[in-house]
């Protein structure tokens, strides 16, 4: 595993930053999520503290997802709870929830999409063969 970080960022530093940088906004769009839903749908503007609050939550809540199947309830009902904490009533909360899962749920099915043809379709016509180049590393 080392070798390989090691070979992506003496080969390629710029896609390495360019991932680095995609990671940060992804993160940065899920911080701000919440507000741009209930801006939208409430016109509830958030203090720094409390999107701060509620991702961290968030991800508290998410360490704990493995419980049930697909964190259903839990996850739903940790969410509502935190945002009746910053004072947003429950039925909002559940609606920002209906959605969240919505979103997911066309993530993963384009994932599936995208596995079915680009990995597993092409196993019916014989071994998938994946290209490797191999490069002596600097000692």
């Amino acid at each position: 595993m080392e070798r390989q970080i090691y070979e992506v960022f003496a080969r390629c530093p710029g896609q390495a930053l360019a991932a680095f940088l995609l990671q940060l906004v992804t993160v940065f769009l899920n911080y701000i999520r919440p507000q741009v839903f209930f801006y939208f749908t409430r016109q509830a503007l958030f203090t720094f503290p409390q999107l701060s609050l509620f991702f961290t939550l968030n991800a508290f809540i998410g360490a704990f997802l493995w419980v049930t199947p697909g964190g259903l309830g839990l996850a739903d009902g940790g969410r509502a709870g935190v945002f009746k904490l910053l004072g947003i009533p429950v039925a909002s909360a559940f609606a920002y929830n209906l959605l969240f899962r919505f979103v997911e749920f066309l993530q993963v099915a384009l994932g599936l999409y995208l596995l079915m043809r680009q990995g597993l379709l092409r196993w019916r016509t014989g071994r998938l063969e994946v290209p490797v180049e191999r490069r002596e590393l600097p000692k």
